[in-house]
């Protein structure tokens, strides 16, 4: 309903952007207006855990509202700006009132480094520019450079959240001064460590994209497979698009072709439909596919309540490069279903705890992130803890 009454998104936009059809989506906003009727609800501050439950709840919101503006999910215009700029504008509100927040902090670098990039994302006709292509003289570097100091101010708090890692990831390209020196074995380790603490199939999507750079797009390809059983991911347009890259990658330009063709009919934004369908007709490609951005910022999405299918994976240990700007030299990350590169050990305890820990030099951010996830393997909940330190 705050999507609805703030925001201004359609039915039909809230319902793409959490992934279900519109018809419940609308059921799920009438039921929700006669849940506050009923309950005579009223508008006040709460404290304690309410609070903390509530601003989940708006950085969710101002997240999507953001999304939507950024990439828009149908129409001709690929932006809507007055929704990007409004998203944006709320969220520093929240953070003014809210500095020493992490998460908060995290979602206002995501916007802002995400944001930067804007002008760059399409020719003055409107077509789309993939990440790759884009002219990155033209990216904000006055927002780029806030992003990174709000990354490096979120990461010195005590806990780690996804905004913080999506601003985190967002840094590191935004730190690339060329498509080419896109540090992508830190963009998939950070896309590693989202998907453990905040399972999604949007994350997943993402991380398939910075394996295949990583280890190839038949490694991209095979995490794919494991989406085409999410019924939310059925006949998705970024789904069909990722794996047409992919497929074009390894010299499958039949599966690519028809798999662009796919996704140019499954979308309703124009500008990516008529991007897909130049990526469909044979002689007529514009460069690669980009990354996307995920639309969907919800990651307790599992209807049962639980969380998602995690990795086993983890990233292996890295080496500080020279510059405190460029990113840092890390050998390959395993995808064997058993940790090979960085330490693991379980941790006995009443309730089965097994820890892992990864060493992620972020030299984007200036810190070493050391991160601890912990499993409870009785148990739904997931929980991790960070610590970060500057590198001198």
């Amino acid at each position: 309903m705050t999507l609805r009454a703030v925001g201004g998104l359609t039915t039909a936009e809230i319902a793409r952007a959490f992934l279900v059809p519109e018809a419940t989506m609308a059921a799920r906003i009438s039921r929700a207006k006669q849940r506050i009727k009923a309950a005579g609800s009223w508008f006040g501050l709460p404290d304690g855990a309410e609070l903390q439950e509530r601003l989940r709840v708006v950085l969710h919101v101002l997240y999507l509202i953001f999304n939507e503006g950024y990439t828009a999910s149908s129409g001709s215009e690929l932006h809507r700006a007055d929704l990007a700029y409004e998203a944006i504008r709320l969220t520093r509100m929240v953070h003014a009132q809210l500095p020493e927040d992490g998460e908060v902090t995290g979602l206002l670098a995501r916007m802002l480094l995400t944001h930067a990039r804007r002008d760059a994302r399409t020719t003055p006709a409107g077509d789309l520019v993939p990440l790759d292509e884009q002219d990155r003289t033209k990216w904000d570097r006055g927002l780029i450079d806030e992003g990174v100091e709000l990354v490096k101010a979120s990461l010195a708090g005590p806990a780690l959240g996804p905004y913080q890692l999506q601003a985190a990831i967002a840094a590191t390209h935004g730190g690339a001064a060329a498509a080419g020196e896109t540090d992508w074995s830190q963009v998939h380790a950070l896309y590693l460590i989202l998907e453990r603490i905040a399972p999604n199939p949007m994350v997943t999507l993402n991380r398939a994209i910075a394996l295949a750079e990583v280890e190839g797009p038949r490694a991209g390809l095979a995490l794919l497979s494991g989406l085409d059983g999410d019924e939310r991911m059925a006949g998705h347009h970024r789904l069909l698009s990722v794996r047409a890259h992919l497929l074009e990658k390894t010299g499958d330009m039949a599966g690519a072709y028809e798999h662009y063709r796919r996704a140019a009919k499954a979308t309703a934004s124009i500008a990516e439909q008529r991007y897909l369908e130049s990526r469909g007709r044979p002689g007529e490609g514009i460069g690669p596919a980009p990354p996307w951005t995920p639309p969907d910022a919800r990651h307790d999405i599992a209807a049962d309540g639980r969380p998602g299918p995690g990795s086993s994976h983890i990233p292996s240990r890295c080496r500080r490069t020279s510059s405190p700007m460029s990113s840092p030299t890390c050998r390959p990350i395993p995808t064997s279903a058993e940790p090979t590169s960085a330490r693991a050990s379980g941790i006995r305890t009443g309730n089965r705890t097994r820890a892992v820990r990864a060493r992620i030099c972020g030299s984007v951010f200036g810190t070493e992130i050391v991160i601890v996830m912990t499993d409870l393997l009785s148990h739904a909940g997931r929980a991790a803890r960070m610590r970060t330190r500057h590198l001198a």
